[in-house]
């Protein structure tokens, strides 16, 4: 299940909370990138960094755009977005 989407000010990406079939109570955090036409990629998982064995959801991005936050096991944690810039460089063909 996918769900508790957060979109970019400029709705270049957005980021999300999801589980899997295998693993139904361990939710991580992804992000799928949009395209110059308008349609959104695959889902890229944030990796280790940001997800854990833990439960990541509550994904947020500050108005300026500078900072993402998230709640992991009730606590929240941020950091600087600049990582989504590597994930979008990483992942040309989203």
């Amino acid at each position: 299940m996918d769900w508790l989407p957060c979109i970019a000010r400029d709705e270049s990406y957005l980021i999300y909370s999801g589980n899997s079939k295998e693993n139904p109570d361990r939710f991580d955090l992804y992000i799928s990138f949009r395209d110059e036409s308008g349609k959104w990629g695959q889902k890229i998982n944030l990796g280790p960094k940001i997800n854990t064995e833990g439960v990541e959801r509550f994904p947020g991005i500050s108005l300026n755009g500078k900072i993402f936050y998230f709640v992991r096991d009730s606590t929240i944690y941020w950091y600087s977005t600049d990582f989504i810039e590597d994930l979008k460089r990483e992942n040309k063909e989203f």
